[in-house]
């Protein structure tokens, strides 16, 4: 299943990451 680089998708796709890197952040882990 392919995905087109649309806008939304890297708005969602931006918002991961930071998700991730705050939760890394907060378990104290090197991101």
């Amino acid at each position: 299943m392919r995905f087109k680089p649309t806008a939304r998708t890297s708005v969602f796709t931006e918002s991961v990451i930071r998700e991730m890197t705050r939760l890394a952040q907060v378990h104290g882990a090197i991101n």
